[in-house]
């Protein structure tokens, strides 16, 4: 699609205006992406990543990662809500690839949350673990969703291209987590579709 519009351009078949320009370079951006996702993913599964770890409170980059995507949600007019432990919960890992993995799972939140539904950010400890579930209150995942999401290239039945997914997200996220010793499920409840994300890496509480 990106070269072909290029070459619209370039026959003067498409107008080289700014609102083409803009569509070209949302297309370069999402192959950016892919292609970044495809490197990171390769690392992950291969065992070379390398994570920057550092000790910071989870409720830090929840508080961080609502306040980014509150503007999209309010957009949607979807309540995005979170519930998170009342004492500071300080944990040993990548702060920014655990903040793609929200990323991950909360732009699916919102794709598949319908006007006025609400997606809930839950935060708890048990014992050593963290364990944080994102629900919303869409149609929940299918039964072949929950046993392929998190394949390369996934893409539910019930999504279309326009959402601009690239089916990697899922994918990613798992390996993500795995490299911190922890595990994400699927899963669904009475109010639609569920991720829980468990990690051990928890510390002493501050």
């Amino acid at each position: 699609m990106l070269r072909g519009r290029l070459e619209g351009v370039r026959d003067g078949v498409l107008a080289a205006s700014l609102t083409e320009f803009e569509k070209l370079l949302g297309h370069a951006d999402l192959l950016t992406k892919l292609i970044e996702d495809l490197q990171l993913l390769s690392l992950a599964e291969a065992g070379e990543l390398r994570l920057e770890r550092r000790d910071f409170t989870m409720q830090d980059l929840l508080k961080r990662i609502g306040g980014d995507f509150m503007a999209k949600a309010e957009g949607q007019h979807i309540g995005l809500h979170l519930d998170m432990a009342l004492e500071p919960v300080r944990v040993n890992g990548d702060p920014q690839r655990l903040y793609q993995v929200l990323g991950n799972v909360l732009g699916n939140a919102l794709r598949h949350t319908p006007p006025h539904g609400n997606i809930r950010i839950q935060l708890r400890v048990d014992t050593q673990t963290l364990i944080l579930e994102i629900g919303d209150s869409g149609p929940g995942f299918t039964p072949e969703a929950l046993s392929k999401a998190f394949e390369r290239f996934y893409r539910s039945p019930n999504r279309g291209r326009q959402s601009g997914g690239s089916g990697l997200g899922l994918a990613l996220s798992r390996s993500l987590i795995e490299a911190h010793g922890g595990r994400i499920e699927l899963f669904n409840n009475p109010s639609g579709a569920c991720v829980r994300i468990t990690l051990e890496t928890i510390l002493e509480e501050l």
